[in-house]
């Protein structure tokens, strides 16, 4: 199978100083801005020991460089894949219309030069089929237009114009061998196209894995649970700002193994702030709250603050970035599809200009031909046709018996330019069968005649059964007919 398809060498495309992501809008409110710190751990409560105080701290900056980290990481992988995303799409669907690229393809068109021989073979052998057939036709229609005038058609005759439509689609048939053309989801699952965005390799440590890696998986035909039909990523966010999630991977990753064993040992040991009991308070009220809870309130509080910001500066920062990778895929894989229509186009326009030309040059030297040889061949021979006009039964009682001899009523017709001797047989459901001579036709003459008795209708048949009674002239040109039999009703009195 030929094919113009061999992807170019993946690299990447320097980000421009002014370049942009021009997308679709995202639909997400960002923190523009850096927030400032919260102000929590300077309330009493927090301030009732040092060791209290620097809990809250802690918690406090943990949040905050678990946000920047985890959240940060989330908000570059989304603006990533939604920049990506619309860069793939956007070029593959705007470069693969080029015009541009287009006619490069069709420059290659001379190395599928042997493609074009069926285009020659099949127009040829139309062109001489069609030639054949009209010319013949046309003299026939001659020679019956001159019957019983005296004189005999012309023999000049002009090569009528014919068309013939070629495969409009050969380059399919013929070249590759498909029904269409390789698609973006063919050309994306390359070989060489199988290595993860350059998001994933840049991104050992990913706190969520993503299985899927490769520009297949981003496409929007092969990506529909995460794209819409316009080809972006749809941004999720519900692993960083839903909190239970956020919070077991601060737990659970070992990124963060120092600030969650602080929370860990709070939750173990069930530690508890000093009360300010009353004179009134058992023991047990006499017990502040559980620092793992004090602690898990600073670090929520501050997540939430902070988590918005940092995913909002790395989307802003990765979204041009993923939007000029997609490009660089999307416009490789663009220009292999526009050179491929080019190429299309082209060698279909040339499929069918020689198909035409093929087709024309037999047209017109069978035409000639076979006029000239079909003409000479009614000129100088009898051409016999035959017709059953109708049965006539020896007995003029309007109906035909079973046993009942029989003439045939006859039109004769001769449209060769020679006279014919006529020699009558019949067949069917006939007997006393007689092979009959009669005067001969002249040419170029249609005439009715009636026959002498030629045969009896077959005595077994029943009333109401059709006898098949066929004639046949100079053992050539045949005619058929059915005929109802019956018999006639005795009336008998009693």
């Amino acid at each position: 199978m030929h094919s113009t398809i061999s992807l170019l060498t993946i690299g990447l495309i320097s980000q421009t100083a002014d370049a942009s992501y021009d997308g679709p809008d995202v639909t997400h409110t960002f923190s523009e801005s850096r927030p400032s710190t919260l102000s929590i751990c300077e309330q009493p409560r927090f301030n009732t020991s040092l060791e209290i105080y620097k809990m809250c701290t802690n918690a406090q900056q943990a949040a905050e460089t678990f946000a920047e980290q985890f959240a940060g990481q989330e908000g570059s992988m989304q603006g990533y894949l939604r920049g990506y995303t619309w860069g793939l799409h956007s070029s593959t669907i705007e470069t693969q219309d080029d015009e541009a690229l287009k006619r490069l393809g069709a420059q290659t068109l001379d190395t599928l030069s042997s493609y074009w021989q069926p285009a020659l073979t099949e127009g040829a052998t139309k062109g001489t089929q069609a030639a054949s057939s009209d010319a013949t036709n046309e003299v026939i229609n001659r020679f019956r237009s001159a019957l019983n005038t005296g004189q005999m058609p012309s023999t000049v005759f002009q090569v009528p114009t014919s068309t013939y439509e070629p495969d409009s689609s050969a380059y399919l048939n013929q070249v590759l061998k498909r029904d269409s053309l390789p698609t973006e989801v063919e050309l994306l699952s390359g070989e060489n196209l199988q290595e993860p965005l350059n998001i994933f390799t840049t991104t050992p440590n990913a706190f969520v894995e993503r299985s899927a890696q490769t520009p297949l998986a981003y496409w929007f035909e092969t990506g529909k649970e995460s794209l819409t039909d316009s080809g972006v990523y749809t941004v999720d966010t519900s692993t960083w700002a839903t909190f239970d999630t956020a919070f077991a991977v601060w737990q659970n990753h070992p990124t963060f193994t120092g600030d969650a064993a602080v929370y860990a040992r709070y939750v173990t040991t069930q530690e508890r702030t000093d009360g300010t009991p009353s004179a009134t308070d058992s023991a047990s009220d006499r017990q502040g709250p559980l620092l793992s809870d004090l602690y898990k309130e600073v670090f929520t509080a501050n997540y939430e603050h902070w988590a918005n910001h940092y995913f909002s500066q790395s989307f802003k920062q990765q979204l041009t970035v993923g939007q000029r990778e997609g490009e660089v895929i999307g416009t490789q894989i663009g220009t292999l599809m526009a050179k491929e229509k080019g190429l299309e186009q082209a060698f279909n326009a040339r499929f069918i200009e020689e198909g035409k030309r093929a087709y024309a040059e037999a047209y017109r030297d069978d035409y000639t031909n076979t006029f000239n040889s079909t003409y000479a061949d009614y000129r100088d021979n009898p051409h016999l046709e035959i017709t059953i006009d109708s049965v006539v039964g020896s007995i003029d009682d309007g109906i035909i018996q079973p046993g009942e001899p029989i003439q045939l009523e006859l039109t004769l017709t001769n449209i060769g330019g020679v006279a014919s001797p006529i020699q009558l047989k019949t067949s069917g459901n006939l007997q006393d069968i007689k092979t009959l001579e009669m005067k001969s036709l002249p040419a170029l003459t249609r005439e009715q005649r009636t026959t002498a008795t030629i045969a009896s209708i077959d005595s077994r048949l029943q009333a109401r059964d059709k006898a098949q009674i066929t004639v046949n002239i100079q053992g050539k040109a045949t005619a058929s007919i059915e005929q109802v039999v019956n018999r006639l009703v005795e009336i008998v009195e009693h």
